[in-house]
């Protein structure tokens, strides 16, 4: 999230060390989460929708590596994944969605379960698109780094829709 010029952003992301900043940003990241996780685990919500948080998260970024162009170095591990084609985005979701509602409908109200679904699929979406664009406008693309950074922001958008939806209902 540096202001500095792609090249220099880019030579930061491939040096392995954290510097204070990113300290700061893990710590408030995690102290997020688990206030969050909390505040799902003591409210009437359905757990269940905490186990769909990673999959959702990690669906985004077959969305992301698919039609986002690789932006990082050619021998970086992102650029593993530059394979992924459009026809995976429709795997992962005829994968996920089904999996998500007969795993949830054993433990909840079906009505409540596709709500659940569009809920998190609308939250991914449109946090995961304004993510990936943002990092395109400041690098030309994504790298690994901003892949596993984007499974982490989607984390944390979904458990504040999760949060949100129980303080509405």
């Amino acid at each position: 999230l540096s202001r500095r010029p792609r090249e220099e952003i880019l030579k930061i992301m491939k040096d392995s060390h954290v510097g204070a900043m990113g300290v700061i940003v893990c710590v408030l990241h995690l102290l997020a989460k688990f206030a969050l996780i909390e505040a799902v685990m003591s409210s009437s919500l359905a757990v269940i929708p905490l186990l769909w948080i990673p999959a959702f998260s990690r669906w985004f970024v077959v969305w992301a590596i698919a039609f986002w162009p690789y932006a990082g170095r050619p021998d970086g591990y992102g650029a593993m994944l530059r394979y992924v084609r459009p026809e995976s985005v429709v795997v992962s979701s005829l994968l996920l969605f089904p999996i998500s509602f007969i795993c949830a409908s054993l433990f909840s109200f079906p009505w409540m379960i596709v709500k659940m679904l569009f809920l998190f699929a609308a939250v991914t979406l449109a946090a995961g698109t304004l993510f990936c664009q943002y990092f395109h406008s400041k690098l030309g693309g994504l790298t690994g780094d901003v892949y596993g950074a984007l499974i982490e922001m989607l984390e944390l958008a979904l458990l504040f829709a999760l949060v949100a939806a129980g303080r509405l209902s």
